[in-house]
């Protein structure tokens, strides 16, 4: 995966701007639970992307890119409790950046209490119960058509 250190400020002009790990994730900017994020304002970033380690080509940059690139290690130690989101891809701990086909194949039986039969009917329902809403902006009731 690129390094996003040099394009970081590219979306300085246009905030609404954001990557696709920050459009899922979110793209936090001010302090959130004492920790701050202001290392990422007006770049349209998460702070999730893994950056590469420094290396001895980093020390020849400008100071302004060692500096940069320090706070966001800083930074995602701080937001992924003292992992880098680098360690947290070795890991596979980190779904939204691995690429890998996921494997659908699971054989275990269903639990008896989630079969058909314990699924309700809206026709079975008392009036004064209904199917339960989804939440998180979305429109609509957990159901399960038969």
């Amino acid at each position: 995966m690129a390094d996003p250190i040099p394009n970081l400020y590219l979306s300085l002009n246009n905030p609404n701007n954001l990557t696709a790990l920050a459009k899922k994730y979110s793209h936090p900017t001010r302090i959130i639970r004492k920790i701050s994020h202001r290392v990422l304002k007006n770049s349209g970033k998460s702070g999730l992307t893994p950056l590469s380690p420094l290396q001895a080509a980093d020390m020849s940059q400008n100071d302004r890119y060692r500096i940069l690139k320090d706070r966001l290690y800083r930074y995602q130690r701080k937001r992924l409790l003292g992992f880098k989101a680098q360690e947290l891809v070795d890991m596979e701990a980190m779904s939204a950046l691995d690429e890998r086909e996921m494997r659908v194949g699971l054989v275990n039986p269903i639990h008896d209490m989630f079969g058909k039969s314990q699924w309700m009917a809206m026709s079975s329902l008392p009036r004064h119960i209904g199917f339960i809403p989804i939440l998180g902006g979305v429109d609509g009731f957990w159901q399960a058509s038969l």
